[in-house]
């Protein structure tokens, strides 16, 4: 599978992130969190626009498509004032969604770009305060999106399905790498 292809020491989103477990707030935003960033977690990550290059150039071999995030080119909004004043705000009914995660500092610029420009909050009443007053889009701990002049979704899987996706994108990419070394 061309999802499967990276060369080795090419990461993903999914195997740059863990589940900030000690985050007492994690269990109940999971929904949201699957909301956000389920469609960004298999992109790859590369340090150089660069060393992208090999990996668009095998999709187009393969005859298919790869998403890449070279880090040294993203250049993501921080939106982390906006987060610490909502919070200030709102206090509890509201998450960042970086807060929820552990990353190592090199890769913060794609977390960015994956979550940084939405606010987790607790319900519908609370996404429309938010929205009267910021431009971050919101997702309700039960995964509606709250955005400008429109309401979309309703999560409607488990509460730990981000969980379990996370897990096996992570054993995939273990196993891909481990099948990797050994054709090496």
């Amino acid at each position: 599978r061309l999802a499967q292809y990276a060369p080795a020491g090419c990461e993903t989103l999914c195997s740059a992130v863990a589940l900030a477990e000690e985050e007492p707030r994690l269990e109940g935003c999971l929904a949201a969190l699957h909301c956000i960033a389920s469609h960004h977690l298999g992109v790859r990550l590369v340090d150089t626009a660069a060393e992208a290059l090999p990996l668009l150039d095998e999709a187009r071999r393969r005859g298919g498509q790869v998403r890449v995030w070279p880090l040294d080119r993203l250049r993501s909004r921080d939106h982390s004032a906006e987060h610490a004043a909502l919070s200030a705000r709102f206090g509890a009914r509201v998450v960042a969604p970086r807060e929820l995660l552990r990353f190592p500092e090199r890769v913060a610029p794609a977390v960015r770009q994956a979550l940084g420009g939405h606010v987790i909050v607790d319900s519908d009443a609370t996404a429309a305060q938010v929205i009267a007053c910021s431009t971050l889009p919101c997702v309700t701990t039960d995964g509606t999106v709250h955005e400008r002049g429109r309401v979309s979704g309703g999560h409607r899987g488990e509460s730990r399905s981000f969980r379990l996706m996370l897990e096996q994108q992570l054993a995939s990419e273990a196993a891909r790498q481990a099948s990797v070394g050994a054709a090496a």
